[in-house]
């Protein structure tokens, strides 16, 4: 009881996409193992397909992402790199899409505490202001992962990443007052004070 069947909702999600990421029954999004699941037995029906196909980008971002949650940043690592180059070559350097990817993997790279994730982090950050403005929602994500790569890896960077936290916090509060994010970056703002 309690336990889904993978390769039956992966069967169905065939025939509704939103069923690789949310419950037909409850609505809600799904979470640890079955994430994993879902995201492996998607990219399987599609690793083999044009590299540039829409289906293909969409289940390598699934896999990364759910590897990424799991815990499993070196196997996430190569697939977003993957999706980055591939949204370049598709998209452009300039299109929200990459620059969502960019700034993917830029997080992932801080979790790992690698120094490359500070400048894909400012290219994304700097795309999507360009690109998105201000105050959406891929903008802000990027600010927050930049300010965090600031105060944790940029030596003598603690007084930007106070500014590029002030500044979701501001944004942020005006746009979406009770997001968790707004509550973090607070709460991160706070730690560096």
């Amino acid at each position: 009881a309690g336990r889904a069947h993978v390769s039956c909702l992966a069967r169905a999600a065939g025939h509704q996409p939103k069923l690789w990421h949310t419950c037909p029954t409850c609505k809600q999004e799904f979470q640890g193992q079955l994430t994993l699941g879902l995201a492996q037995a998607r990219w399987e029906l599609v690793r083999n397909h044009p590299q540039m196909s829409e289906d293909r980008l969409k289940a390598l971002d699934h896999l990364a992402l759910a590897r990424s949650n799991a815990g499993d940043h070196v196997g996430a690592r190569p697939l977003l790199e993957e999706q980055v180059a591939v949204c370049r070559q598709k998209y452009g350097d300039r299109d929200p899409t990459t620059l969502a990817s960019i700034s993917d993997l830029g997080t992932l790279l801080l979790s790992m505490e690698d120094a490359a994730a500070l400048p894909l982090l400012e290219e994304a950050c700097e795309g999507l202001r360009r690109t998105e403005g201000n105050t959406h929602k891929l903008t802000l994500r990027a600010t927050v992962n930049l300010a965090k790569a600031c105060s944790q890896m940029a030596a003598g960077s603690r007084a930007m990443a106070r500014l590029l936290y002030e500044q979701v916090c501001v944004e942020w509060s005006r746009v979406w007052p009770w997001s968790p994010v707004l509550f973090n970056a607070m709460g991160d703002l706070s730690n560096i004070s």
